[in-house]
């Protein structure tokens, strides 16, 4: 050691004032880590500092020990975890077991040095499982303790018991005496879940034994959790943490469990719902994991409680009767493995229920129905057993005459109901011959009753089409037969698919004679055709029915039949999983490209919409390699001004992959879709549906974002805005056109979307432009959901916000149709955008809430309250109050929308919710007064939301603001 190292150790260690320098908390680590440093530079060891602690560690003021082994332990905390050699640590041990008989006020220090020592490695198990024995065994009570010194108790029997798994097992009587004394009375929220956190794990490594019931009343004392956490408190422990946590060690035994199941009856009939929610949580979990046995012995005072939740089970209560209902049937899934087991707890329950069951008129008759469903759903034994007991009743209430034709149908809806749970169940088979039969006769009855009869029977014989005897069969297949030929309008579908499985040779029958000519017709043509559908996605009667469909798709007069045949083709390309191929062993495109190409065929626009979604599903199922064959194949020949060819083009490019090359067609497409777009627009065509033209203008956005940008590209961008420059300045026509290929430009990226935007922008202060030039950024700022887009930048709505921002800003106040687009677009930008920029935007607000424009005012106070509910507009709204409330109040009584008076209606109430009333105070009396007229509105839904405004604005007064 140099002199100078000495002369540092020695003035620091000699100074008399040591109590005194470490008096602070910040001081006395400051110590410690200046001492760590010393003992890593190996200028003195860790038993010389022990040997120079020594006269204020034993001093005689209280005080001074207590301070200096604070430092102490603050020093051990500082050191690296391998710095302590074994006999190091054997020696400060020992050291710190010796103090546990000191002063009380030294405790909180032992516990801070007996954590730090748990976290070292090379501990001397033996000595240091005495030190923690010692700790334990009260003569460091931890329920005196601050609760910092609490959780760091807590912490010290984690750490050891992690640390030396098992070790204890000889020392357990011991061991579990100060773990109970110690986390017995806890009340502190931390300090729980902690203990909560770390006790499943000690209950598993030690057998309780007989310690299984003082150990269960320790946590038994906090069930159900009745804690929220107070208002403000930074990062709070939460009620449902506790609750969580309190469940892990409730049932981390099976010891547990009979203990836990009486607590559970006891407690479930609390008013609280969390409590109720914690009791269930309770029985399920037990359930799931020790199974249904211990449930055996406690089941009828559980029932007994629990009943209580789901008899009525009325409607305001329905969560908890839903919960309840949940847990039955966990209770059950978990006694499925017991025959004997399951029958002993559905003794309890029919005990109770029967009684109910017995009369449709009884109140309680449909709940009792629940519970009986949730067992048989749970349990192929409550399933078997439950329908050999009841159904004998149901029937016998089915053959009262005197019975209501609805009472009976609640019935059969019930039998029903069993019957179907038995078959997912697997138990038909097992049921009673003789109630199996009268079974399938009261089905076949129902088909001499009415339609909703009848859907009953067909659902009720479909159940049981293993089991049907000849006569039942011949009575379903008729009756569906005449269903299908009728149309009748009756859910059938999964009729016939429980049918194909069980009895597929009559289906076949029956499919046959629907394909018999003469048969079908626009009434029956849905169901027939949906009916094909199921059939063909589970592989029956392929070719024929595929031929049926196929050859009704492509009628040459257009019609319902060929609707409906074109709708199920949808579905069917939808649902298969081989759909592409399917479609070439099919000839899909080339049958399509046939049909709509001959010149006397007239298709009506929604078959020609049908055509041309299936056309997209087709292209989208093919290979990349595929999709340009079938491009290059047809869509050179197409011209849009044949309305046909218009949706073969859109079923072509619709759903194109982004990666198939167009732009040798790129040119002559877009320059054919813009001439028809204008075409249509002058009323020159044949067709001058907007519809037409909005597919058109759709088109031309897509294929203006996908195709390469090369010269051919920026060449035909070029002529295609002079052409449409010119017919806007002659005619007025063709904005619209103008805003789809600038949208697609805009959601690209294009170097020329300024320029474009900025015409745009120039369009809004010409007269004859105006009306349509809004539309034009309404298309620009939307985004529709069927248009697929192969180029989407990023923000591109927070970029078109820019441009128009740009190019409108004015010293004067924006013309009516500039606010109009400026709302527009604002709506659409996502609201974070809207937030960050609510410095620049609040002027546009306030000139939107100033003028009389209905969409505009709409737009704005529709964003305001998003921006206010979201908590992003909060502060904006605050400091504008006075000017806010006023105009909407005036808003309120807006003649030309009812949207308007509701949205302004809803500011002024949701401000109440989210400002403390001091700042509202000031508006009161002229909201009150504003508000009273509009009490009178002429609309239902405007009356109604201007009560809840008024009667919220009179609740609050200014003694609130005292609160």
């Amino acid at each position: 050691m140099s002199d100078k190292e000495s002369k540092m150790s020695y003035t620091w260690w000699q100074c008399s004032d040591l109590i005194v320098k470490i008096e602070e908390d910040t001081e006395l680590v400051a110590k410690a880590t200046e001492i760590c440093t010393e003992l890593c530079n190996k200028t003195i060891n860790i038993t010389e500092v022990v040997e120079k602690l020594g006269p204020l560690l034993t001093a005689e003021n209280t005080s001074h020990r207590a301070r200096a082994m604070d430092l102490f332990s603050e020093i051990l905390k500082h050191l690296a975890m391998d710095f302590l050699s074994e006999s190091q640590l054997k020696f400060i041990v020992i050291f710190y077991r010796d103090r546990i008989q000191d002063h009380h006020s030294v405790a909180p220090a032992i516990l801070a040095g007996t954590l730090a020592i748990t976290e070292m490695i090379n501990i001397p198990e033996d000595e240091f499982l005495r030190l923690f024995l010692a700790v334990m065994s009260g003569e460091i009570a931890c329920q005196t303790q601050l609760r910092a010194d609490r959780e760091i108790f807590y912490r010290i029997i984690e750490r050891t018991v992690m640390r030396f798994e098992g070790k204890l097992t000889t020392r357990k009587d011991e061991f579990f005496q100060g773990l109970i004394g110690a986390v017995e009375g806890e009340r502190d929220p931390r300090c729980l879940l902690l203990i909560f956190t770390f006790m499943p794990r000690i209950i598993e490594l030690y057998p309780l034994d007989h310690w299984t019931e003082e150990m269960f009343e320790v946590f038994a004392c906090y069930f159900p959790v009745d804690f929220y956490p107070p208002p403000g408190q930074p990062d709070p422990i939460s009620r449902d943490q506790l609750a969580d946590n309190l469940l892990l060690c409730l049932t981390a035994t099976a010891s547990f469990v009979p203990l836990c199941l009486p607590l559970a009856a006891e407690k479930i009939g609390s008013f609280l719902k969390e409590s109720k929610h914690d009791c269930l949580e309770l029985i399920k979990k037990c359930a799931v994991v020790y199974g249904a046995e211990p449930f055996e012995e406690h089941f009828s005072n559980l029932w007994l409680n629990m009943k209580a939740e789901v008899l009525p089970g009325l409607p305001q209560h329905k969560e908890a009767t839903v919960n309840t209902l949940e847990t039955l049937s966990t209770i059950f899934f978990a006694a499925s493995t017991s025959k004997e087991l399951t029958e002993n707890l559905l003794s309890v329950i029919l005990h109770t229920i029967t009684i109910s069951l017995c009369d449709t008129n009884v109140r309680l008759f449909e709940p009792s129905c629940r519970i009986v469903l949730i067992c048989c759903r749970s349990n192929h034994h409550a399933a078997l057993t439950i329908t050999n007991k009841l159904l004998p009743m149901f029937m016998a209430q089915l053959e009262e005459e005197d019975k209501p034709n609805d009472k009976k149908k609640l019935v059969l809806i019930i039998v029903s109901d069993i019957v179907r749970i038995c078959r997912e169940q697997k138990v038909l088979r097992e049921l009673d011959e003789g109630i199996r039969k009268k079974f399938l006769d009261i089905y076949v009855n129902c088909f001499c009753y009415d339609v909703e009869y009848t859907e009953i029977g067909l659902q009720g014989l479909s159940e049981m089409a293993e089991l049907l005897e000849s006569s039942h069969s011949d009575a379903l297949f008729g009756k569906l037969l005449e269903n299908l030929q009728k149309g009748t309008d009756i859910e059938l579908y999964d009729v016939i698919r429980r049918l194909v499985a069980g009895q597929e040779v009559k289906m076949m029958e029956i499919v046959d004679k629907l394909l018999q000519k003469d048969v079908l017709n626009a009434q029956n043509s849905y169901i027939i055709f949906k009916c094909t559908t199921i059939l063909l996605t589970m592989g029956k009667a392929s070719d024929r029915l595929t031929k049926f469909l196929l050859d009704n798709c492509f009628l040459e007069s257009s019609g319902v039949i060929q609707l409906t045949a074109l709708l199920a083709l949808q579905e069917l390309l939808t649902a298969l999983e081989t759909a592409a191929t399917f479609i070439a062993k099919q000839e899909i495109l080339e049958k399509f490209w046939i049909f709509l190409q001959k010149p006397h065929i007239k298709v009506s626009f929604e078959n020609l919409i049908i055509f041309s979604e299936i056309l997209k599903l087709a292209i989208s199922s093919l290979p990349e390699c595929e999709q340009k064959t079938a491009v290059e194949k047809y869509l050179p020949d197409l011209t849009p001004h044949k309305i046909n060819e218009l949706f073969l083009i859109d079923g072509l490019l619709g759903k194109l992959s982004p990666a198939v090359d167009i732009s040798s067609h790129f040119h002559q497409i877009t320059k054919d879709l813009i001439e028809f777009t204008v075409e249509i627009s002058r009323g020159e065509t044949s067709s001058s549906s907007s519809q037409h033209q909005e597919i058109c203008d759709k088109l031309l956005c897509s294929l203006f974002n996908r195709t390469i940008q090369d010269s051919v590209f920026e060449e035909t961008l070029c002529q295609s805005i002079n052409y449409l420059n010119r017919q806007i300045e002659v005619s007025s026509l063709g904005v619209r056109t103008f805003a789809w290929i600038a949208k697609g430009l805009l959601i690209k990226g294009h170097r020329k979307t300024p320029g474009i935007v900025k015409d745009l922008v120039e369009m809004l202060s010409k007269d004859n432009l105006q009306t349509e030039t809004v539309e034009a950024f309404r298309i620009l700022a939307r985004c529709p959901e069927d248009l697929t887009l192969a180029h989407v930048r990023p923000f591109h709505q927070q970029k078109l916000f820019e441009l128009v921002h740009r190019n409108l800003t004015t010293d004067e106040k924006y013309s009516p149709c500039q606010l109009e687009a400026l709302a527009e677009i604002l709506f659409n930008l996502p609201l974070k955008a809207v937030a960050i920029n609510l410095s620049r935007i609040g002027q546009i607000f306030f000139q939107c809430l100033d003028s009389n424009i209905s969409s505009a005012l709409l737009t704005t106070l529709t964003l305001i309250n998003r921006l206010l509910q979201d908590g992003s507009g909060k502060d904006f709204c605050k400091y504008h109050l006075q000017t806010l409330v006023p105009r909407c109040v005036h808003l309120s009584g807006f003649r030309d929308s009812m949207k308007v008076r509701i949205a302004a209606l809803e500011f002024l109430y949701e401000i109440t919710k989210q400002y403390e009333p001091v700042l509202l105070i000031p508006f009161k009396d002229d909201v009150s007064f504003g508000l009273q007229s509009v009490l009178d509105d002429r609309k239902r839904l405007v009356r109604t939301a201007a009560v809840r405004t008024r009667n919220v604005w009179f609740v609050f007064d200014a003694k609130d603001t005292n609160k």
